[in-house]
């Protein structure tokens, strides 16, 4: 009588436990291919934005700046001593602005 209790007791648990860390592993994995899907996203976009400033996928865009026409919303890629040169001859211009920096 206590044996079938406490063995249904022990399968209630074991099974209650089950559904508990796999709802916890398959929580951790989905964040983890969310994150792994936004670099994929970010990786792509700057493909866009490096084909739309220099025509080619890959490459030129490296080592320099990624500037935005605040007016016509062009894109420009820009080595960090033009952009230090156009802000020393104009350093309240507000035309352009840093998208991002490449390293």
């Amino acid at each position: 009588m206590y044996i079938d209790t406490f063995l249904t007791v022990i399968i209630l648990l074991v099974i209650g436990l089950f559904f508990v860390l796999r709802s916890f592993f398959l929580w951790y994995w989905k964040i983890n291919d969310i994150i792994k899907t936004q670099n994929q996203t970010n990786n792509l976009l700057w493909q866009l934005v490096n084909i739309q400033t220099t025509g080619k996928p890959y490459g030129d865009a490296q080592g320099k700046m990624v500037i935005k026409n605040t007016l016509t919303g062009e894109l420009h890629i820009l080595s960090r001593e033009k952009w230090e040169h156009l802000i020393k001859k104009n350093p309240k211009q507000t035309l352009y602005k840093i998208i991002k920096e490449n390293e």
